[in-house]
């Protein structure tokens, strides 16, 4: 190899590299306006509008008294919180999976 071809292949590996990174750098961007989409307390709103006012409407009558018995009350937020911590899990655990499989795909 002379000279002028080394300089070539350089130049071409070069290329490559930044089409790469620029196509990464897409990705990634992408992937962060999702996963800030994910997480945000918005999305749960829009994709569960009756479990949110449910919700918020339990929550409201728990802390106005509504209960008077402590255990019962205590009880009922364990339940509740538990509840939204397993559905939290199982749609993160979902969401993970389809990313995976969706970055995995792109390669």
């Amino acid at each position: 190899m002379n000279r002028d071809q080394v300089e070539a292949a350089k130049r071409e590996l070069r290329a490559q590299i930044a089409r790469h990174r620029r196509q990464i750098d897409r990705r990634v961007h992408a992937l962060g306006g999702e996963a800030s989409e994910l997480v945000s307390w918005r999305t749960g709103v829009r994709q569960f509008p009756g479990w949110t006012v449910g919700l918020g409407l339990g929550i409201g009558w728990l802390l106005a008294g509504g209960l008077p018995r402590a255990g019962l009350t205590s009880w009922l937020l364990r339940e509740a919180v538990g509840v939204a911590g397993a559905m939290t899990r199982q749609r993160a655990y979902a969401e993970l999976a389809s990313l995976w499989r969706a970055v995995s795909k792109s390669f």
